[in-house]
C-alpha cells in the first residue's frame, strides 16, 4: 500500500526501515531503499538518498551496525542489540504507523528466543499498565535515548537480560499500586504456555532483585544502629 500524504514524517521513514530489518536481516541500502520507495511511492534515488542518511545517522548512534558485505560489495546493515532495546523499550509510548511490537518480536526470534520470549511477556505487562500514548516523535525518543542514556548493550544475550530487567520494574509498578497482585494473577492466566514459563523465570529474577535490597537494607539498618550506639555512650 502506498503512502497517501504529501508530507511525510521522518519517524515515519524511520518505522519503514526498521520494519523493514525487523523482517529480515541484514539487508543493503538498496533495500531498504526499496521498501521506502513501494511504502511511501517516492522515487527510488530519493528513497536511497534517504535511506542513507537515515542509516548513517544510526551508525553513529548504534542503534544499527555494519554485517558485512554482499557478493556485490554493498554495505549490509542490521539493527544491533542496543538499538533493539531503545526500540522494544519506547515502542510501546507510541502511536506508531508502520513499525508493530510484533516485529520487533520477530527480530528477537532470529537473534535469541530468550530476548524474545522476555519482551513478549514485556509488551504484556505495558498494555495492562498503559498511559496515555506519548505525542512526541518515536524518531526523537529513540535517538535521544541513544544520545543521553548510557546504553552499555554489546549482545544478544546482554539485552534478554535487559528486557527481563524492564519485566521486573513493571512489575514493580503492578505491586505498588492497590489490587496490583491480583492484576498479575489475573494476567497469568491469559499467557500462553510457552510465555508463561519466561514470566517464572522473570518473578523469580524479581525474588532475586527483592533479596539483593533486602541484603542492602539490612546491612544499612546496622550501620544506623552502631551510629545510634555510638551517639548514645559518646
Amino acid at each position: 500500500m502506498t503512502y497517501r500524504r504529501k508530507y511525510v514524517p521522518k519517524s515515519a521513514k524511520v518505522e519503514i526501515i526498521i520494519k523493514a530489518l525487523c523482517e529480515k536481516s541484514p539487508r543493503t541500502i538498496n533495500e531498504l531503499a526499496e521498501n521506502l520507495a513501494s511504502r511511501l511511492g517516492l522515487k527510488f534515488t530519493t528513497a536511497r538518498s534517504t535511506a542513507s542518511r537515515i542509516v548513517s545517522s544510526f551508525l553513529e548512534l548504534d542503534i544499527l551496525e555494519e554485517a558485512g558485505t554482499d557478493r556485490k560489495g554493498s554495505r549490509l546493515i542490521e539493527i544491533s542489540p542496543a538499538g533493539a532495546y531503545v526500540i522494544a523499550r519506547n515502542l510501546p509510548d507510541f502511536k506508531t504507523e508502520f513499525l508493530k511490537k510484533e516485529d520487533v518480536v520477530k527480530l528477537l526470534l532470529r537473534k535469541s528466543s530468550k530476548a524474545a520470549d522476555a519482551l513478549e511477556v514485556y509488551y504484556v505487562l505495558r498494555r495492562e499498565t498503559e498511559e496515555e500514548l506519548g505525542a512526541e516523535d518515536f524518531y526523537d525518543a529513540i535517538t535521544l535515548d541513544m544520545e543521553l542514556e548510557d546504553v552499555e548493550i554489546s549482545s544478544w544475550d546482554e539485552l534478554a537480560d535487559e528486557i527481563i530487567s524492564l519485566c521486573t520494574s513493571q512489575i514493580e509498578r503492578y505491586l505498588d499500586r492497590k489490587g496490583g497482585i491480583l492484576d498479575l494473577r489475573e494476567l497469568m492466566k491469559t499467557l500462553p504456555e510457552k510465555i508463561k514459563k519466561t514470566y517464572v523465570r522473570i518473578l523469580y529474577a524479581y525474588l532475586d532483585e527483592i533479596d539483593e535490597e533486602l541484603g542492602k537494607l539490612t546491612l544499612r539498618k546496622e550501620k544506623v544502629k552502631e551510629l545510634i550506639k555510638e551517639t548514645e555512650t559518646s
